[in-house]
């Protein structure tokens, strides 16, 4: 890849298959349901991603969804 001035570096991107995270979080629920809230995590898992070379960063890895199980 090229960073700075155009000089070429060595960059790891490693892939974790399958992986998995837990997440806590605090919303007001007289504004917004639970549901909702999976939703928009959703929709940034598919639009947005975590990680390099994601979605965001016109990469096509990093993608992720709401667990429902």
């Amino acid at each position: 890849m090229r960073v700075g001035m155009g000089v070429a570096d060595i960059r790891y991107r490693p892939q974790f298959d399958p992986w998995a995270a837990k997440v806590r979080i605090a919303f007001n629920a007289a504004a917004i349901s639970p549901e909702q809230i999976a939703n928009l995590l959703d929709i940034a898992g598919f639009g947005v991603g975590v990680g390099e070379w994601r979605p965001e960063k016109d990469g096509s890895f990093g993608r992720f969804h709401v667990s429902r199980g």
